[in-house]
């Protein structure tokens, strides 16, 4: 039963990935294919020649950090067993330490995972609204994304999970159920989560991450339309539970 629940759960990762990466441009696919060499797996199918003049071999990935309100946590501090939510202006003192270089901020492949992009190069930057909390644009490598994390990050199914050290924090009341609410917040990184069994699963089931090939102008306004909606309905929609 094992066996064949494994099977299984090969067989839907492999259909997202091919179904991501059926219009990607064929010099991501041959380094896919690389990849998936070395592992002794089968190759992705090449598409058709086609011109790509301007290609670029990066791609864009966009996504909210921490909207809405997150599944019960234990925190240190109180050691309560409470749902969160993070206020937009939380991040404020990072983001003006980010602005002075005072500090420095990552996106890891998985917490604790190589480092895909920083605030320290400018190939990571963040945003913040009332409406959508803090957003996080990445310029990456896709050398540095293995086949699976791209396939997930294309789909619009890559989580998002904060390090971050709390400042600021009180528990109210909201609808008869305590909250713990954050006011202040030192944000440390963001992960990429792609894999639950590995990287676990984000607090924020809405903290999720969309991207598209920076040659692709349309399609990167596409992923941050995409992700500025979601982000937005998740906030929403906190404040109606």
């Amino acid at each position: 039963m094992a066996t064949l629940e494994a099977w299984y759960s090969n067989e839907r990762r492999e259909q997202t990935v091919r179904a991501a990466t059926r219009n990607a441009p064929t010099w991501v696919i041959a380094g896919i294919n690389r990849q998936r060499k070395s592992e002794g797996r089968s190759a992705l199918p090449m598409p058709e020649h086609r011109s790509e003049a301007k290609r670029s071999h990066h791609v864009v990935i966009v996504g909210a950090c921490c909207p809405g309100r997150s599944s019960p946590v234990v925190a240190a501090t109180d050691g309560l067993r409470l749902p969160e939510e993070i206020a937009a202006t939380a991040f404020d003192h990072t983001l003006r330490c980010i602005k002075a270089r005072a500090t420095a901020v990552v996106l890891e492949a998985g917490h604790g995972g190589d480092t895909l992009a920083s605030t320290a190069d400018g190939t990571l930057s963040f945003m913040r609204g009332t409406g959508t909390g803090l957003m996080m644009v990445a310029r990456v490598k896709s050398s540095r994304m293995n086949a699976e994390m791209l396939a997930h990050a294309m789909a619009g199914k890559l989580g998002l999970s904060v390090s971050m050290v709390p400042r600021r924090m009180e528990v109210v009341k909201r609808n008869g159920r305590s909250l713990r609410l954050i006011h202040e917040v030192e944000l440390k990184a963001v992960a990429a989560l792609w894999r639950p069994e590995d990287h676990g699963k984000a607090c924020y089931s809405s903290a999720r991450a969309w991207a598209a090939f920076e040659h692709d102008k349309a399609g990167v306004r596409r992923v941050m339309r995409r992700a500025g909606i979601e982000a937005n309905t998740a906030m929403l929609k906190a404040g109606w539970r």
